[in-house]
Parts: C-alpha cells; structure tokens; sequence
C-alpha cells in the first residue's frame, strides 16, 4: 500500500508539520537571469490554471477519479483549500525535506538531495 499524498492529523503525527506541499514548482536562476519575461508568463500562467481549477473542480474532480481512483469528497475537499504563494520559507524548506524523506521511502525518488542550495530563502 503506497499513500501519496495525505494531509492533516497523519502528516503531523508523522513530521510534526500541520501543512503539506502538494505542488511545487522551481526555476532555476540562470534562466531567469537569461529570459528575465519568463517569471511574469509563468507566474501569469499558474494564476490561470489556480482560477480555472476553482470554477470546474468537480470535473477536474471525475477527470482525477477516472485515471487514479479516490474518494471524490475527500478530493473535493483537499483541492478546496489550497494556498498558493510564490515563496520558500524556513518552514517550507524543513516541510519539503521531509516530504523528500517520505518519497524516498516509498520508492518514489530514488535518494534524497539536499534542498536548500535550490532555493533563495
């Protein structure tokens, strides 16, 4: 049996954290340097996919069900209360290493790499 993604009193009984990263998205800063542009497409384009998730989440909900299977209120309910930032906090840094942690354990990712060279904090 293989969880991939959990949240709430089992993330936090396991790590101590009460949040999860469910999605992460990173650039590295060379490119950024080359195509300074790319930053508003993409941050524009993330802010597109968020607003469109929200005004058809129990389509997106079926579509999700209909290739992974789940529960479709506990999928409702997880894909309700997203926050998104466009940050990498201390937190967020010690939250990722232990959500690596837990891939590598799955056999998700074949080892773990350290996180915090990847990121401005």
């Amino acid at each position: 049996m293989r969880c991939l993604y959990t949240d709430g009193e089992g993330w936090k009984k396991l790590h101590g954290f009460s949040e999860f990263i469910k999605h992460m998205i990173a650039v590295r800063e060379p490119l950024l340097q080359e195509h300074p542009e790319i930053r508003t497409i993409l941050l524009k384009a993330f802010k597109e996919s968020f607003a469109y998730s929200e005004k058809h989440l129990p389509e997106i909900a079926d579509k999700f069900m209909a290739r992974y299977g789940g529960d479709r209120e506990a999928i409702l309910a997880s894909a309700r209360y997203p926050r998104i930032e466009f940050t990498f906090t201390e937190s967020e840094l010690r939250i990722a290493e232990a959500e690596m942690k837990m891939l590598v354990e799955m056999g998700e990712l074949a080892r773990e790499t350290p996180i915090a060279p990847l990121f401005v904090i």
